[in-house]
């Protein structure tokens, strides 16, 4: 696909020109196994997520230290 980039590791921003800024709905399942639509944000090697576009403040943050995110192929 033309538009993708491998990255080789995160940084954060303003560190150089390799840093990702991806931003984008995801669903985190809660404690009654339900799921609910957050607001994600990656900063460098963190993921934040928030409940809605726009929000100042978290609600969940996760570490990417060490993992390896790539686009998923269409089934």
């Amino acid at each position: 696909m033309p538009n993708e980039k491998i990255m080789d590791s995160f940084s954060k921003f303003g560190d150089n020109k390799e840093s990702v800024d991806i931003k984008n709905y995801c669903y985190i399942r809660n404690t009654n196994d339900q799921f609910r639509k957050y607001w994600a944000v990656v900063k460098g090697n963190e993921l934040f997520c928030y409940k809605e576009k726009g929000a100042e403040k978290f609600e969940v943050m996760h570490s990417l230290a060490n993992t390896f995110i790539e686009t998923a192929k269409p089934f």
